[in-house]
Parts: structure tokens; C-alpha cells; sequence
């Protein structure tokens, strides 16, 4: 067990801290893991109200919430925990969201261990996370948000390199986003054509911006250690791929942006936020297409929702095309063959950070023996032997929602290695 220091979580043999990711202190007469901050031994909040169940607390057992440290500016943060030793904060408002936050954090899990093995699947972006303390923050709301951060971004807590926000009220559990919610197979690729139609199912038919919030920040990690494949700028490989996609579509920040789902230009991938730049641009775009080979929009409602920006929502060449009727609608396979070749590898190295399973917020690692959520880094499995590469990259990455180096700027982020002084709304 681990002695509350600041904010304290035990696992693989290692006391993680959850606020500054400092070594924690141990005391031998501390027993109750359970009883680390966030509840009393009853399993009520200290102030005496109970603790929310719902239908995934088997899951949500295993998340330990706890008090911020009260000797820092980390009081933004109603509770804390860390996923595999990174930090994540919600607000008084947020944390009367159980069932959502619970959520979020599953999904982080998966992303970080997509095969539930009880261990991140890179240790290379495991470690540049950690040891340049990624935040994930989770507010009610968007004035929420603004309320925590000031006008000046002020209230970013001490220690935070990068930061990412993703809100509870855009955290949709069971959402028809994933496969395994509308009826499919996770991973039978065939299985989801049958279930395009998602009217009239058990599932949520709204979009659950979880996993892109995350995966933004998971990004902006394998943008600063695989910068050749991953970097936010049109010179990675990824980068001439989202630009290759955008045809002669253009963009928001150029004004130069067209609708990709009219008749006026041909691509399959332009954004009109005239706020977010390359940078921005080459993130989303490593997100549309990671989400896209998962499954995550081939959905007749979910492929017609984003047609204004992202064409290619089909995973492969062999299925049916969505949305209908669309000219410039085609599969990611045929449509972007590099894309589609980058993010349906997660065995290489620069690629083993890449789910291949969509999120569902039911995290299986939990259950895995002798493995835990909290990992030792030495103990992360990785077919990398030389010394990782966490330096942080010389190029800022504009990624949407991710901390500033300069403020509440939605076309910067900290990926630059100053520590940041504000999150992007």
C-alpha cells in the first residue's frame, strides 16, 4: 500500500504519485488502498455522501480516487488518480458525473493497454508522458473549464508539461461509436457492416468525444518521440498523408476551405476551424484516421454527421461506402493507402501505441494477474532496446484542446518542453 504523499496509487511494486509524479513515501500502519484520499472506509465521500454505483462497478472498483495535494496549485482538481502513473484531474462539478468520469478513465486505460494485458503497449510514450507530466483534465462544462483556468490560463497546475481537456459533457458511454455497442465484433472486421444502421438499437446515438480528446493527447506524446512518422507538421509521414487528403479542398486558417462532401473540389479530408493550423490539422487528421480503421464512424449516422470534414469513414476497401451519394466518399483503405498502412500496424516500433480495438470504457487489464494499472516503466513491454527517445520535439503541435505554452490558444500546444501555462478550450 502507499502513504498518501500529495496523491498516492501502489501497483507492479511501485508507489505512483499522482501529482508531480514524485517517488511517494511509505508507512507501514497505512493498509486501506481503498481509503486513499478520495473515500472514508465506508466507501462514502468524506463529506458523507455515498459513493455512485452503476452497471460497470466491477470496473470502476479498481479506480482510485483521491485529494489533490494541497501543498501546490492543484486545487482545480476535485479528485485525482493516474492511469499508469498519468495524472488525472476533475473539477468539484465533474466529479458529481461518477458514471462519466469513470468512463474517461476506462478509456484512457484502453487507449494506453488496447490489448488489457495490465501494461502500456509502448513504453516509449509511456515514459514521455510520465516523466513530462501529460495532464488529462476533465471539467462539467465548458464554462467549467474557463471558470478552472482563468483568463490568463493561470490555473494549470504546478508540473504539467502537456495537457489535454476532455469534459463530461461530451463523454457518451455506450455511444454507437463502438462496434461492440451496436452488436459487432471488436475485431471481426466483416461483422461490421451489419450493424451500420444503428436506429432503434440499445446504443447511444451520440458521439463520445472521449477517445479523440485522448487520443489527442496520446498524439501529441508520439509527435515529440516519433517525430519522422507522427510530427504535427506536413513533413512526417503522417503529415503528407493528411495534406495528400486534403486534395484541393483546402482549409479553415488558409480561407480557403471548401466542403469535401459537395461537387467543388476533390479530397476527403478538410477542416474549416479557421483557429487550427498544421499542427491542429495533421492531429486531427492521425485521429480521424486511427478511428476510422477502428470502426469508430462507420455508422450511417456517424459517417453523415462529419461529411463536411472527413470523407472516409469506411475502414476498408471491401465494404460499402458511407455517406450515400457522396462523390468524393470513399474507404480509408482506398482512399488514403498510407494512412490506412500507418494506423492499422501496432506491432512496429513508432506503432505500437495504436489501438486496434475501439473503446467500449470497460477496461479488462484490471483483471489480469500479476499485472496492474499502475505499472512499473522498467516492466512495460516494448520491443525497443535502445535508450527511449523523450526529448520533446523543436515544432509546436496546434493540437485542439491540449495545454498552451502561452495561454488559452487553441493553435498551440506544449509539445515544445516548456511547461505550460494554460489549457485550450
Amino acid at each position: 500500500e502507499c502513504f498518501n504523499v500529495g496523491c498516492c496509487q501502489w501497483g507492479a511494486g511501485e508507489c505512483w504519485s499522482a501529482v508531480g509524479h514524485n517517488i511517494c513515501s511509505f508507512n507501514n500502519d497505512y493498509e486501506d488502498n481503498y481509503s486513499n484520499g478520495a473515500l472514508d472506509d465506508d466507501g462514502s465521500d468524506k463529506d458523507g455522501s455515498e459513493n455512485e454505483n452503476d452497471e460497470n462497478e466491477n470496473e470502476n472498483s479498481n479506480i482510485l480516487w483521491s485529494d489533490p495535494s494541497s501543498t501546490s496549485n492543484w486545487n482545480i482538481c476535485e479528485k485525482v488518480t493516474t492511469v499508469f502513473g498519468i495524472t488525472v484531474c476533475v473539477t468539484q462539478k465533474a466529479w458529481q458525473e461518477r458514471i462519466k468520469i469513470n468512463h474517461i478513465v476506462n478509456v484512457f486505460y484502453q487507449l494506453l493497454d488496447n490489448d488489457g494485458d495490465g501494461f502500456p503497449d509502448d513504453e516509449v510514450i509511456h515514459s514521455e508522458m510520465v516523466e513530462n507530466g501529460y495532464l488529462l483534465f476533465v471539467p462539467a462544462t465548458e464554462q467549467d473549464f474557463e471558470d478552472a483556468m482563468g483568463d490568463n490560463g493561470d490555473g494549470v497546475p504546478d508540473g504539467v508539461g502537456a495537457a489535454q481537456m476532455t469534459g463530461t459533457w461530451e463523454a457518451i458511454p455506450n455511444s454507437c461509436d463502438t462496434p461492440t455497442n451496436r452488436g459487432a465484433s471488436a475485431t471481426n472486421r466483416s461483422s461490421w457492416p451489419k450493424f451500420v444502421n444503428t436506429l432503434n438499437m440499445d446504443c447511444i446515438n451520440r458521439r463520445d468525444a472521449t477517445t479523440e480528446e485522448i487520443l489527442h493527447l496520446i498524439t501529441a506524446a508520439a509527435a515529440n518521440v516519433y517525430p519522422e512518422l507522427w510530427g504535427a507538421n506536413f513533413q512526417s509521414r503522417a503529415g503528407e498523408a493528411v495534406l495528400a487528403a486534403n486534395g484541393n479542398c483546402g482549409w479553415g486558417y488558409t480561407s480557403d476551405w471548401i466542403n469535401p462532401s459537395t461537387s467543388e473540389c476533390s479530397g476527403m479530408y478538410a477542416y474549416d476551424d479557421p483557429t487550427c493550423d498544421e499542427g491542429c490539422l495533421v492531429i486531427e487528421g492521425i485521429y480521424w484516421a486511427i478511428v476510422s480503421f477502428l470502426g469508430g464512424l462507420y455508422t450511417r449516422n456517424r459517417a453523415r454527421s462529419i461529411r463536411s470534414e472527413w470523407l472516409m469513414a469506411t475502414p476498408d476497401g471491401d465494404m460499402e461506402v458511407y455517406p450515400l451519394r457522396v462523390g468524393n466518399a470513399v474507404s480509408l483503405q482506398l482512399g488514403s493507402p498510407e494512412l490506412y498502412d500507418m494506423v492499422s500496424d501496432n506491432t512496429s516500433v513508432g506503432h505500437m501505441w495504436l489501438p486496434a480495438i475501439m473503446p467500449n470504457g470497460k477496461y479488462e487489464g484490471f483483471q489480469v494477474d500479476g499485472a496492474s494499472a499502475s505499472v512499473n516503466t522498467n516492466e512495460v513491454k516494448s520491443s525497443v532496446d535502445e535508450e527511449p527517445t523523450i526529448g520533446l520535439s523543436d515544432s509546436e503541435s496546434p493540437v485542439d484542446d491540449i495545454a498552451s505554452t502561452s495561454g488559452l490558444s487553441g493553435s498551440e500546444s506544449p509539445v515544445d518542453g516548456t511547461p505550460a501555462s494554460g489549457l485550450s478550450g
